[in-house]
C-alpha cells in the first residue's frame, strides 16, 4: 500500500507513470478539472471517482482508502520492541537511526517529495537531484548491511520467552527486521527513483525537455536470501539463545 494522504498518492501514481493531467484524466475516464481538484485536496472524492481511478492507474481500490495498519503496542515500541505489523520505517528509533545516516530522501514523504521534484522544469536539475539520490542510497545500504544493525535497532528480548522454539524465534527476529528493513528502504528508492525518472519524461512529452532520464539498471533485493546469509542469520540465533 501507498503511504500519504490521497492528493499525495494521486500525484505520486500519475507521476510514475509519466502522464499529464489531460492524459491521465482520459485514461482513468473522468474530468481535467476534476483530477487536478482532488490531487491538490480541493475535492473530496466520492466511491465511484475512487473506483474509476483505481481501475485507470491499475491499482487496488484500497490503496486509495487505507493506511498500513500498525498495531498500538507497535506505535509506541521504542528499541526493546519491534512491531509485529507495519513498516520498520515508521517506527521511532528506525527515524533517529536514519536522520544519523544524513537519508533526506528515504525520510522525505511522497508529498513533500513530489513538490521538490515537480517545482524543477529542466532535466540538468532533474538529473542532479537523482543522481544524489542515488549517493544517498548506496551509503544507507552500506551502513543498514552492517552485521549489528539488527541488534542495535530491534534487539530481541529473548529472556522473555519460556520455551526453546520461542526462544530461538525471538533471538533470530533482529536478524530478520534488518533485512525486512532493507527491503523497505530499497523500494522507498526505486519508488522516487521511478517518480523522477517518470517526471522527466512528462517534460520531454511538455517538450520542456529533449530528452529524459532512464537508469540503465535498477537495484533489488526482493529476491530469495542467500544460503550463506541464512546459515549466518541462524547460527546468531543459535548463540543468542545458548546464552
Amino acid at each position: 500500500m501507498m503511504h500519504g494522504s490521497l492528493p499525495a498518492r494521486l500525484r505520486v501514481l500519475r507521476a510514475r507513470r509519466g502522464l499529464t493531467l489531460i492524459d491521465a484524466a482520459a485514461q482513468i475516464g473522468i474530468g481535467r478539472d476534476t483530477l487536478s481538484d482532488l490531487e491538490r485536496g480541493n475535492r473530496h472524492p466520492v466511491m465511484p471517482t475512487l473506483a474509476k481511478i483505481a481501475e485507470g492507474y491499475g491499482v487496488p481500490v484500497e490503496d486509495l482508502l487505507e493506511e498500513p495498519e500498525v498495531r498500538p503496542e507497535a506505535q509506541l515500541a521504542g528499541k526493546d520492541e519491534a512491531p509485529t505489523s507495519g513498516p520498520l520505517m515508521d517506527l521511532p528509533q528506525v527515524k533517529d537511526w536514519l536522520t544519523e545516516q544524513d537519508a533526506h530522501f528515504a525520510l522525505m514523504g511522497d508529498e513533500v517529495f513530489m513538490h521538490a521534484v515537480t517545482e524543477i522544469d529542466d532535466l540538468e536539475t532533474l538529473e542532479e537531484l537523482l543522481h544524489s539520490m542515488y549517493a544517498e542510497r548506496e551509503r544507507v545500504w552500506e551502513a543498514v548491511s552492517k552485521a549489528d544493525v539488527g541488534k542495535t535497532l530491534f534487539p530481541a528480548q529473548v529472556a522473555k520467552f519460556t520455551t526453546r522454539k520461542e526462544r530461538l524465534g525471538e533471538a533470530m527476529r533482529p536478524s530478520r527486521d534488518a533485512l525486512r528493513l532493507r527491503r523497505e528502504l530499497m523500494r522507498e528508492y526505486r519508488i522516487k527513483e521511478t517518480a523522477i525518472e517518470n517526471y522527466s519524461i512528462r517534460l520531454f512529452y511538455e517538450g520542456r525537455a529533449t530528452d529524459f532520464l532512464v537508469h540503465p539498471r535498477r537495484l533489488s533485493i526482493e529476491g530469495e536470501v542467500p544460503e550463506h546469509v541464512r546459515r549466518e542469520v541462524l547460527r546468531e540465533a543459535l548463540e543468542e539463545v545458548a546464552v
